[in-house]
């Protein structure tokens, strides 16, 4: 038996890849975007509910203290700690990042170590499960240890993206999970952004 089934609608609309999203989120607001993008919706897990509420913290350029929930999310907590550093105002003297569960003894010291030089100050309370951060980045000459996470090489590549003059990334040792640095690239790129890769060195251009 054969049954007709002419208006049945097989559309499906698939949740968007959580790795372009969190980026997606992030340029758009670099790129001066606000509104209700930021907003969850019923599709939103919890790393992406994270990153939004990371990015209308920062609509905040009045306190002095900001306030950062990260809750659980690695790609979160490594994106926002340079994205925050290179757009919140000078009144926004503290960054306080608060995480949950094990992401508070997940590794941080490579990108301290690399903002280390322009005067920024990273430093882990695990009895209160926050991350402080001080300081302020601007585009510069970048050196990072990309053997630990390609997430710190992302973080860099949209923050320093923010600012119209050039800066350049330097990976020392292997760098893990290219082609998740590859996918910041691209995504960059598809809103216009200029980023060149040579080698062991990211330009990121005048934009």
């Amino acid at each position: 038996m054969r049954i007709a089934c002419n208006n049945v609608d097989l559309k499906v609309k698939a949740p968007p890849s959580k790795s372009v999203y969190h980026r997606e989120l992030i340029i758009n607001f670099i790129l001066g975007a606000r509104g209700d993008y930021l907003d969850d919706n019923e599709e939103d897990n919890d790393d992406i509910k994270a990153t939004k509420s990371c990015l209308k913290t920062l609509l905040d350029t009045e306190s002095e203290t900001l306030i950062f929930n990260c809750n659980e999310s690695g790609s979160t907590l490594r994106f926002m700690i340079p994205v925050a550093l290179a757009l919140k105002s000078e009144a926004n003297s503290k960054l306080i990042f608060r995480t949950k569960g094990r992401l508070i003894d997940r590794p941080i010291t490579e990108l301290a170590e690399c903002l280390e030089p322009f005067g920024v100050e990273i430093t882990k309370n695990k009895d209160k499960n926050e991350i402080e951060v001080t300081g302020k980045i601007g585009p510069g000459e970048y050196v990072i240890d990309g053997s630990v996470s390609s997430q710190y090489v992302s973080g860099l590549l949209m923050a320093l993206a923010a600012f119209d003059e050039e800066s350049e990334i330097r990976v020392k040792w292997n760098m893990v999970s290219v082609h998740y640095i590859d996918l910041t690239m691209k995504t960059l790129e598809k809103y216009g952004f200029d980023v060149i890769h040579v080698v062991d060195t990211f330009y990121v251009k005048k934009n």
